[in-house]
């Protein structure tokens, strides 16, 4: 990277980094494409942002008891096996 670049302009305030778009003479074409393809996302529905939220929440439930199981079983196991 240029010591100068021409494009932009960065800064730091503290721990954190400032990057700013420097382009008077013209738009940013990024910018545009990012637009243009955020017109094109198909955002989900308030139902399946719910649903998928519901199968989240009772799949880390399932996984967090299995854990718990083979947990209370292997600890079970060393102390009956390797601490006599």
């Amino acid at each position: 990277m240029s010591p100068n670049p021409q494009h932009f302009r960065w800064e730091t305030r503290g721990r954190v980094g400032i990057v700013t778009l420097d382009r008077p003479e013209r738009k940013n074409p990024l910018t545009f494409e990012s637009y243009a393809e955020l017109r094109k996302v198909e955002w989900p529905r308030q139902q399946q942002v719910i649903q998928g939220t519901l199968v989240v929440l009772v799949a880390c439930i399932v996984v967090g008891l299995y854990l718990w199981g083979a947990d209370q079983v292997f600890q079970r196991l060393v102390q009956r096996v390797l601490l006599r």
